[in-house]
């Protein structure tokens, strides 16, 4: 069997990780957090947020977010928000890029500034401003890095999937529909395991605030069966709650949603290490 090691990339670097993949047998597993801002990714819990939101009379100190993610340095409160992340990704495996306290900056080049021109920016490699100008779930007009890979490599529509949290996604991934495995939103997930098809059912019985998006759990449940059963090479996995609870101003709720995705790639990565033709 030929050994494929896996690339995992967190955040816009597709078309970085499209031109590795060219060149040697990879796999490639791209992962984004919906509204991730660089203040918890870099410096964890914002006591400037909850401090802003106490009462008369209340102490910061005595909060349950200030126990839970204080830290007297930004290095130390975002190792507590994702310690998984910072503690073995970046610490042993993985660099990261956009730290503006290290004088590292990545820039957006469309001028909307809201999910879908972001997310068809990171997919296409450039902004279609004039095209892509709202979130309506409309059909991307031009071809993504994952229809890149797939012809390019002589892919299945098994071996490249994306899996997201947001409806939308079935629209942005792929400018022709039915290219890829795509599944997203409140969507059925068929599986001979009769565990994730229960999940499947359940995802419907536990609804968010949001009608057009999901718990991330179920959109990592289901791209970790897609994995075990299909070994793709190229697997989109695209998370919504950090930014959803942040709409609706659930500090506690993002800070929580932050600290579940670093179990989710703690659990993606073990499972990829512990596979051959990915480790």
């Amino acid at each position: 069997m030929m050994t494929r090691r896996a690339l995992l990339v967190c955040g816009g670097m597709a078309w970085l990780a499209a031109a590795v993949f060219a060149q040697t047998p990879q796999a490639v597993v791209l992962i984004t957090l919906d509204g991730a801002r660089i203040e918890e990714i870099f410096g964890g819990f914002d006591a400037a947020i909850v401090q802003s939101e106490l009462k008369s009379g209340q102490r910061l100190e005595d909060q349950p977010l200030y126990k839970r993610y204080w830290a007297a340095t930004p290095e130390a409160r975002r190792e507590k928000l994702m310690p998984f992340f910072w503690g073995t990704l970046m610490r042993e495996h993985g660099s990261i890029a956009g730290n503006p306290a290290m004088g590292s900056r990545v820039h957006l080049t469309n001028r909307h500034w809201f999910s879908y021109p972001g997310y068809s920016e990171i997919l296409v490699g450039r902004a279609h401003d004039d095209v892509i100008k709202s979130n309506d779930p409309t059909r991307n007009p031009n071809r993504t890095v994952l229809e890149f890979l797939q012809s390019s490599q002589g892919l299945s529509r098994q071996q490249v999937a994306a899996f997201a949290s947001w409806d939308v996604f079935r629209a942005i991934v792929e400018h022709r529909e039915g290219a890829l495995t795509v599944n997203a939103g409140y969507q059925r997930f068929d599986s001979p395991d009769p565990e994730v098809r229960r999940e499947s059912e359940l995802q419907f019985a536990t609804p968010t605030p949001w009608d057009s998006v999901r718990h991330d759990a179920y959109t990592v449940r289901f791209a970790m069966d897609h994995l075990a059963r299909h070994r793709p090479r190229v697997l989109y996995l695209a998370l919504g709650e950090t930014d959803d609870w942040a709409h609706d101003g659930r500090y506690d709720r993002v800070l929580e949603a932050f600290t579940r995705t670093d179990r989710f790639l703690k659990e993606l990565w073990e499972w990829l290490q512990s596979q051959p033709e990915y480790r």
